[in-house]
């Protein structure tokens, strides 16, 4: 039901109802880095991105009535046809994980942006009520979100490109044991090991060493005094800390960042 116009949530009408050519420098910058984003995480995750030199690309697109489709800029929309497009079984396993990582991206992009949480969007206020962690989105966005790294997925496999699991056995990753990790009810039951306030230093040049006897889910990093008990490490302003599951580093957010860990390291 949504048509272009101003910006107007209540009677859906969006500026950004125009090509992809048409939109702002900003808008054009934020969709590509956030389909890129897709796709270092899949390179993060030991994926290999190749392009399958026996087809010709020839992209095929949707056939939409024009009649009910174009706006009032004379814009219609003229997606790639995705319905013949297969996910491996790998991949359609990796929804979860991609999703989650796609509304870190657009998180942290937001923050700083000047965006901070609200209970309602507000654009001259810059607050939103979708700047929480994953696990507390509502289904909807979630599902939006799913939806969004699915059609990135198969547009890259119809533009005549491959994607192969990590080669080599020690590098695979488990990601059924990804998703069962990063489920709410798992980060509920996380354990968070850290000093007593009474040990907290705040001057001079620390470090410590971890050894890892497996690999898996966890982070590592420093916290301040102020690091709430029920906070995830990472998911606010209080921590810095690195994830080698998927090579993320986290503070209020998260980049990707150095490569993944395995257990003995």
């Amino acid at each position: 039901g949504w048509s272009f116009g101003e910006r107007d949530d209540k009677l859906k009408t969006n500026p950004n109802m125009c090509s992809f050519q048409d939109l702002s420098q900003k808008e054009r910058e934020t969709g590509t880095r956030l389909a890129m984003q897709t796709m270092k995480t899949l390179l993060a995750l030991g994926y290999t991105i190749g392009l399958d030199s026996a087809k010709d690309f020839m992209p095929r697109y949707v056939n939409l009535n024009r009649k009910t489709y174009r706006q009032s800029n004379g814009y219609v929309p003229q997606p790639l046809d995705l319905e013949t497009i297969d996910l491996p079984d790998e991949l359609n396993d990796l929804t979860e994980v991609l999703s989650q990582d796609l509304h870190n991206a657009w998180a942290m992009e937001r923050i700083q942006d000047g965006w901070s949480y609200g209970h309602s969007k507000c654009d001259q206020m810059k607050r939103s009520p979708y700047l929480l962690i994953y696990q507390k989105l509502p289904n909807d966005v979630k599902a939006s979100n799913q939806s969004t790294v699915v059609a990135t997925i198969k547009t890259i496999l119809a533009c005549g490109y491959t994607m192969k699991e990590p080669a080599h056995r020690e590098e695979r990753v488990n990601i059924r044991n990804i998703q069962r990790e990063v489920t709410e009810s798992n980060l509920g039951e996380c354990r968070t090991f850290r000093g007593q306030k009474d040990q907290a230093v705040a001057s001079g040049k620390w470090y410590y060493e971890v050894e890892l006897v497996t690999n898996g889910f966890m982070r590592v990093g420093w916290c301040t005094v102020d690091l709430a008990v029920t906070s995830i490490p990472g998911s606010d302003e209080h921590a810095f800390v690195f994830d080698g599951f998927l090579a993320r580093k986290w503070n209020n957010g998260s980049e990707t960042f150095g490569r993944t860990w395995q257990g003995g390291d």
